[in-house]
């Protein structure tokens, strides 16, 4: 059972698939228009570098791959991680052309830093905190306060200092009253 999701995981995949699709065209369309085109001899291959937050692997990879299917001589490298360690990888010199966050503090800090112009950041998606159980459980889950019931073992979620799903998911529970209950599992 899953509490707080707005449509089937297959129809938040697609919508999400979609959006950074459009958005990564439109991106790569852009930067190409204003810049010479790097490919000026047949069969040079430009790259595009892609930093991405890694719960977007599944979606950047079959962008990618339709996306190297049009565009001939563009190859797309990707690097995903959490959006925390993609942040200190810029900061560090690591070659981007697009980075993905999964957090806004993570894009405002590389803005504030100047690693990322403002007039280029763009609000792509949004994430939904969603907990999934077994099916088999016949539990009726209401609220994030379930999680403290002595039968639930062990709780996953992305490590908050690193993670923006796992911060968010802290403070969902802490604001929910259920974070000291359960941080041990």
């Amino acid at each position: 059972m899953k509490v707080s999701l707005k449509g089937t995981i297959s129809e938040m995949k697609m919508k999400k698939l979609i959006a950074v699709g459009l958005i990564l065209l439109l991106l790569v369309g852009c930067t190409l228009q204003m810049e010479p085109n790097p490919v000026e001899e047949p069969g040079m291959e430009a790259e595009l570098l892609v930093s991405a937050a890694a719960s977007l692997a599944n979606s950047l990879d079959e962008i990618g791959d339709l996306f190297e299917l049009h565009h001939d001589g563009i190859s797309v490298t990707y690097n995903y991680s959490s959006s925390g360690a993609l942040q200190h990888q810029i900061e560090q010199g690591a070659p981007v052309d697009i980075f993905l966050s999964a957090g806004r503090k993570q894009m405002d800090m590389l803005i504030e830093k100047g690693y990322i112009d403002h007039a280029n950041s763009v609000n792509l998606l949004s994430n939904e905190l969603v907990v999934i159980v077994p099916e088999a459980d016949g539990q009726s889950w209401g609220d994030l306060s379930s999680l403290t019931l002595s039968e639930v073992q062990t709780i996953a979620i992305g490590e908050p200092l690193t993670v923006p799903a796992g911060e968010y998911a802290e403070a969902a529970l802490v604001a929910g009253g259920a974070w000291d209950s359960v941080k041990h599992k």
